[in-house]
């Protein structure tokens, strides 16, 4: 193991003095505090009991000096806030990464299980949400899919024909509308051989709000809180810090 490994790894131990954590992995593989008994997060499990049916779920990089990946867990109250479940830090977005922190989510927090979780399309993401939640519906974040629109169209067709896939979108009122005003836009813009295009299309059922609006979601259709969250959190931390200046500064 190397000196900067020794140096993570004692750091690790310093965040379970300071917050009573019973056990961590190494990180060299993920690390994820397990809180123990007498400690548990009251305030994030009993939001969790009440708003914990839809979670919004996105990493972020550039909070510890690590290069560990941030990667919370949040979703919305009565009020419209964004609240915090959990988070965790991970060394990487492989499948087992994800499938250790849904794992965790489950034993830590009250029985019931999400019943909508909101992402991005990473695959690695999708295959630990089929694995460790196969009964909670995975809806891909709407934004993420509509910010690709300039990437894969060229910039006159997207000029013309962008506003027409958006009312597209946006504007149908069910799954039948939806794929007439997509086949004719298709048409109109002659974009029959776009694969990305033909892509999001295989997906609707996972993003188009007139395949989904049946499932609550609590107004959410991106995993825009989430991305919010890293931006109030790296108001007070940087990749220059160890993780108890993460803790220390969260929680004070």
């Amino acid at each position: 193991m190397s000196v900067e490994q020794l140096e993570a790894n004692s750091d690790c131990r310093g965040v379970e003095d300071i917050s009573l954590l019973s056990h961590s992995k190494s990180v060299d593989d993920v690390y994820i505090p397990q809180v123990a008994e007498n400690c548990k997060p009251k305030v994030s499990r009993r939001a969790y009991g009440c708003f914990g049916d839809v979670v919004v779920f996105d990493t972020t990089y550039n909070t510890n000096q690590y290069g560990m990946i941030f990667a919370p867990l949040v979703g919305v109250n009565n009020h419209g806030q964004t609240v915090l479940f959990t988070c965790a830090f991970l060394s990487d977005e492989k499948t087992e990464s994800f499938v250790w922190l849904f794992e965790l989510l489950k034993d830590s927090m009250p029985t019931n299980n999400p019943k909508i979780i909101i992402t991005d399309q990473d695959p690695a993401m999708t295959k630990a949400i089929v694995q460790s939640l196969p009964n909670i519906f995975h809806r891909y974040c709407s934004w993420h899919i509509l910010e690709k629109f300039s990437t894969y169209l060229n910039a006159i067709t997207y000029r013309d024909f962008y506003k027409d896939f958006q009312q597209c979108i946006w504007e149908s009122e069910c799954p039948e509308e939806f794929e007439r005003k997509w086949v004719t836009t298709i048409e109109k813009a002659s974009l029959d051989n776009n694969d990305w295009l033909k892509s999001i299309f295989e997906l609707r059922s996972r993003w188009v709000p007139a395949y989904v609006n049946h499932i609550f979601s609590a107004g959410m259709s991106s995993s825009q809180r989430a991305e919010s969250s890293h931006a109030f959190f790296k108001k007070y931390v940087s990749k220059r810090n160890l993780l108890m200046d993460f803790i220390r500064r969260v929680r004070g």
